[in-house]
C-alpha cells in the first residue's frame, strides 16, 4: 500500500481498528484525525507550561454514518477519560457560508448565461468547451489536492517537521503546476479530436472548439 512517497510516514500497524487492513483502516471505517495544532507561542516561546492550547481536526467517514452523532460521541469519550475542560466546537459558519456562496454564484452565472443566449447552439458550444477544462480542474486540484495532499501535508505538520511538511507541499505544488501545463497544451493541441469525441452531435463545432482552447489556456 502506498504511503504519499518517500517523505511521507508509514502507517503504524497499532493505528485503527484491530483486524483491519491498513487499507481497510484508511478507507473503510470512520476516522478523527488533528489537522494542526498549536499550543503556546512558537515564534517566541517561554520556560512555562502554556495555559491553553487549541487544535483543528476532521473526521473521515464512511457513507451511512449520522455526522449529527460525532460532537457528542466525542464529548461522551473525553468526559469519561477526565477530559471535562476540553471544549470541542464544530468548524466555524464561515466554512459553510463560502461554499454556499460560490455555489450561489455558479448558480447565478447559469441564470445569467441561459438569460443571454437561451437554448441557442452558442451555449451548447459553451457547455462543451467548459466540460474538459473543468474535468482536469477536479482531478489535478480537487483530487490531487484535496483528497490526498492536504490530509498527508497536515499529518506531517503536525506529527514530523514543519520541514518535511514544506518539503512535500513545494514537491506536489511544483508537479501540479507542471502537469496543469503539460494538459493544458495537449488539450489545446488535441481540442479539434477531444471537442467532437465529447458531443458527436454538436452544430458549433468550430466555435467549441476556440472555446475550449480558450479556456485551455486561460489562468
Amino acid at each position: 500500500m502506498a504511503h504519499g512517497g518517500a517523505v511521507a510516514p508509514a502507517i503504524d500497524p497499532d493505528w485503527g481498528e484491530p483486524g483491519l487492513t491498513p487499507a481497510e483502516k484508511v478507507y473503510g471505517w470512520n476516522t478523527f484525525e488533528v489537522l494542526a495544532f498549536k499550543t503556546g507561542n512558537p515564534e517566541n516561546p517561554v520556560n512555562a507550561i502554556p495555559p491553553r492550547a487549541v487544535a483543528h481536526c476532521q473526521i473521515r467517514y464512511v457513507v451511512g454514518s449520522d455526522e449529527e452523532h460525532f460532537l457528542p460521541a466525542l464529548r461522551r469519550h473525553l468526559d469519561e477519560r477526565g477530559f471535562a475542560m476540553v471544549e470541542i466546537a464544530p468548524p466555524p459558519d464561515g466554512n459553510a457560508a463560502g461554499f454556499l456562496a460560490s455555489r450561489l454564484l455558479g448558480l447565478v452565472r447559469s441564470v445569467a448565461i441561459a438569460d443571454s443566449f437561451g437554448d441557442s447552439p452558442e451555449l451548447g458550444a459553451y457547455w462543451v468547451a467548459f466540460r474538459l477544462p473543468d474535468l482536469i480542474f477536479q482531478l489535478l486540484a480537487g483530487a490531487t489536492l484535496g483528497s490526498a495532499f492536504i490530509p498527508t501535508f497536515a499529518r506531517l505538520f503536525t506529527k514530523h517537521s514543519e520541514e518535511d511538511a514544506w518539503r512535500l507541499a513545494s514537491s506536489v505544488l511544483n508537479l501540479v503546476f507542471g502537469a496543469t501545463i503539460v494538459v493544458a497544451i495537449l488539450g489545446f493541441l488535441f481540442a479539434p479530436l477531444l471537442v467532437p469525441a465529447m458531443a458527436p452531435g454538436l452544430t458549433e463545432r468550430g466555435l467549441a472548439i476556440e472555446l475550449t482552447r480558450i479556456m485551455m489556456l486561460s489562468p
